[in-house]
């Protein structure tokens, strides 16, 4: 991902949130956080601010995350056996 969408994430969250975070701890998430894709993380910042009671920490996002890929992979695998269905008109 890109440092200013991080950015905009992360100031997202600091809003909603109402909480400021230093810049150390600025580092550490971008540290973690870092290798996710642009849309994948604006769309996790949306999911922490519909569901999270509080600020999220790393583990919270990188759970929303592990979470959205359990049920893309189960689709995913799920896909060929609805084709079926679909093609036999069930």
């Amino acid at each position: 991902m890109n440092n200013s969408n991080f950015s905009k994430g992360m100031k997202m969250l600091e809003e909603y949130y109402n909480t400021k975070l230093t810049d150390a701890n600025i580092d550490i998430y971008w540290s973690r956080l870092k290798d996710y894709d642009d849309k994948i993380f604006e769309g996790i910042i949306i999911e922490c601010i519909d569901t999270l009671r509080f600020f999220p920490k790393i583990a919270d996002i990188k759970d929303i995350i592990k979470e959205k890929e359990n049920k893309y992979s189960e689709i995913k695998d799920n896909m060929p056996l609805l084709t079926e269905h679909l093609r036999k008109g069930e």
